[in-house]
């Protein structure tokens, strides 16, 4: 191996690694994450002294006991007077409302990290799985560049002559990615070790579980032995695939749309909402920016193609002599 080889393949990791890369897909998930934790403090406002009081499903006393168990930390552990917590619960909506749109993100990520995750503390009780992966996410969205689109504050990249910060957001992405790698390889492994999984009959069992039987539409799916069997599989197959497939351009598009249909389908069947569209909203970090701007393309070229042959069937059609005793078409008229 030459010295210049050697020296070719570093300079172009170091170049590599000081553009930010993926800006695209971290707005995304900036927006979903946000949207996520905001609907659900909206949603829960006039619940809030039953769901996160100190009078609530979990009292302040039982709150701060389990949270020292735990050695965690929360906002809301610090006093147990009411206009302190209900202070503290308006402030994270403001700051989930900030980041969502993308105000100042170096300042409101960070904030939307304690807020989010002291709220989530206050009462794990509330949550359905997807907490985790928001928890892991919103963490790494301190470290990158989310502003760069679907921001009020956007700006274009100004050279300060460090790439310290540059370098950050390419770690963090890495991170993001691989979190998914782990997640979805240790998830469909885990469920073909299970006895149920591998004798394809697990959907079977999941649907008639009254916890997670959420539509009466359910039992067209387990009545069927070919469907249950069929999508038993095809979710272990799927999932033990993704971290592989995901590199490809001419399959990642593949992947993204069986994890929509997938998480889809677990938010109604299963009515595990929030986490399918965490789950959906963490897909748009695979996508490098030059993919979207691929996709997008692709799609303007579509839209051409399609309003030039609907342009050219309505002219065959205007062509088409009138029946008579029957009025010109509208078309007709039209062209004229």
């Amino acid at each position: 191996m030459s010295k210049r080889f050697v020296l070719t393949c570093l300079d172009r990791m170091i170049t590599f690694l000081f553009i930010p890369r993926r800006l695209r897909g971290v707005a995304i998930i900036r927006v979903v994450l946000a949207t996520t934790v905001l609907s659900n403090m909206l949603s829960h406002f006039r619940e809030w002294g039953y769901l996160w009081g100190n009078n609530g499903v979990l009292p302040f006393a039982t709150f701060h006991n389990f949270n020292q168990m735990r050695h965690s930390f929360s906002l809301y552990a610090l006093s147990s007077n009411d206009k302190y917590e209900v202070f503290i619960f308006v402030l994270g909506i403001l700051v989930s409302a900030l980041f969502l749109v993308g105000w100042k993100t170096r300042i409101t990520s960070v904030l939307f990290y304690v807020f989010t995750w002291s709220l989530y503390q206050r009462n794990p009780f509330v949550l359905d799985g997807g907490d985790n992966l928001l928890y892991l996410f919103a963490f790494f969205l301190m470290f990158v560049k989310s502003d760069r689109y679907l921001a009020v504050d956007s700006s274009p990249e100004v050279d300060s002559g460090s790439h310290l910060p540059a370098i950050l957001h390419n770690f963090a992405v890495a991170a993001m990615v691989l979190q998914l790698m782990i997640l979805y390889t240790s998830s469909g492994l885990a469920k073909a070790t299970g006895h149920l999984w591998q004798n394809g009959t697990a959907l079977y069992y999941v649907l008639q579980t009254d916890e997670f039987n959420m539509s009466h539409w359910s039992v067209i799916l387990w009545k069927s032995t070919a469907v249950v069997t069929f999508f038993t599989y095809a979710t272990i197959l799927y999932q033990v695939s993704w971290p592989f497939l995901i590199w490809y351009r001419s399959t990642k598009l593949a992947m993204v749309s069986g994890a929509v249909l997938m998480h889809l389908s677990i938010a109604y069947f299963m009515g595990l909402t929030w986490f399918s569209i965490i789950m959906i909203g963490a897909e748009a970090v695979i996508f490098s920016d030059d993919d979207f701007v691929y996709y997008g393309r692709t799609l303007h070229m579509l839209k051409d193609h399609s309003h030039s042959y609907v342009s050219g069937v309505l002219r065959r059609l205007g062509s088409v002599p009138a029946i008579p005793g029957r009025p010109q078409s509208s078309i007709q008229e039209t062209e004229v």
